[in-house]
């Protein structure tokens, strides 16, 4: 009986078997597990980490990684075809993303020349990001309408990326410190209702209260009541509910059961827990 192979020995097997054969022009495409679109496995060294296939296809055929980045030539992603995969940077590797329209904010206009230039001779982006706000900022000028910034935004919608010490800052803070040469304190604002306009009009010191209220007004958090995606029950519901159970022929539970709420629902709903900003006629 032959000896027991795990998965990622048999996978890693395969792909060395796969390179042994004499390489084309054609991609070789990954048929296993991925990872953000690129195929993945694991070494037999210790600890059995995880690397990109088409980074161990390079490793393999090559004798060194392709570091920092290994760029797919062909733009597949699961392609490992040591042929179509060159080492690059960072800087590159966004570029490319950007090029072929593979990141979720591509910037669809010109590029500016810095940006060319810094992506040509390998710069980082961070460090092209930061010569870009400062170009678009001043060709803006005292403009009233919204500077979009069409670059990387955080889970929240913000612009964000990296100053000149290489610390991550949202760009309309960044912006704020440009204009007026410190730090907003404690909050700097955008007026409008657009997060990623970074134009230096539409941004202002705030207090934290202040800052809440703005996002309520833009209708970030003003989400009450049927606003809110959750909600059960309206308006003229909670109406109803309060005249039902004022009339005192109603329990809180009967009231629940007849709306499909809890209990605790009701209760919130008749101590203005909840639904405090609807009032009965």
């Amino acid at each position: 009986m032959p000896p027991f192979k795990s998965t990622k020995r048999l996978r890693y097997e395969w792909l060395v078997d796969q390179l042994s054969k004499p390489l084309t022009d054609q991609c070789i495409l990954w048929p296993f597990e991925t990872q953000r679109g690129y195929g993945t496995l694991h070494l037999l060294s210790s600890g059995r980490p995880k690397v990109f296939a088409h980074r161990l296809a390079y490793k393999l055929h090559y004798g060194v990684w392709p570091n920092p980045c290994g760029r797919h030539t062909c733009d597949v992603s699961l392609c490992f075809n040591p042929l179509h995969i060159v080492a690059g940077t960072v800087a590159e590797n966004n570029r490319d993303m950007l090029d072929r329209g593979h990141h979720r904010n591509q910037y669809t206009g010109p590029l500016p020349k810095r940006l060319r230039y810094a992506v040509k001779h390998g710069r980082e982006l961070d460090i092209t990001l930061y010569a870009w706000l400062v170009e678009a900022i001043r060709k803006h000028g005292d403009s009233d309408g919204c500077l979009l910034w069409p670059w990387p935004v955080n889970a929240s919608g913000f612009p964000r990326l990296r100053d000149l010490a290489h610390r991550n800052i949202l760009a309309h803070r960044l912006v704020f410190r440009l204009i007026h040469g410190r730090e907003a304190v404690p909050f700097a604002t955008q007026t409008c209702q657009d997060h990623t306009c970074i134009s230096p009009r539409h941004i202002a010191e705030s207090s934290k209260i202040e800052a809440w209220r703005k996002a309520g007004h833009n209708g970030a958090n003003n989400r009450r009541g049927e606003r809110n995606g959750s909600a059960k029950l309206d308006a003229e519901k909670v109406r109803e509910i309060r005249r039902m159970y004022a009339s005192g022929h109603y329990s809180q539970q009967r009231i629940a059961d007849q709306f499909s709420v809890g209990q605790n629902t009701v209760s919130c709903i008749l101590l203005n827990k909840t639904w405090g900003h609807v009032s009965v006629p």
